[in-house]
């Protein structure tokens, strides 16, 4: 996976997180996007912590995913931002 993927995964989750609680991405797929981000190469300070994330404490996970979104400059979410991530994942 390259950078422009799981950068595209991201925004997709984050735009997913703002639908309803059941609707929205799992603890489990935001550590394992954390992991996927760090194995492309891509920087934020506290990306190691989302992906280092236990079992246990994936109820915190929330919280960091939403950090590491400020950190890559992620929002505000705008409609052609999440257009173009659903293609670049799709083309992927």
């Amino acid at each position: 996976m390259d950078a422009a993927v799981a950068i595209s995964l991201i925004r997709m989750a984050a735009a997913d997180s703002l639908m309803e609680p059941w609707q929205g991405p799992s603890d489990t797929y935001l550590v394992q996007l954390g992991l996927d981000a760090l194995m492309a190469d891509i920087e934020a300070p506290l990306l190691p912590l989302l992906a280092g994330l236990a079992r246990g404490e994936y109820p915190q996970t929330r919280e960091p995913f939403d950090l590491v979104l400020e950190e890559l400059g992620l929002l505000p979410l705008a409609t052609d931002d999440l257009a173009r991530a659903r293609w670049t994942a799709a083309r992927w």
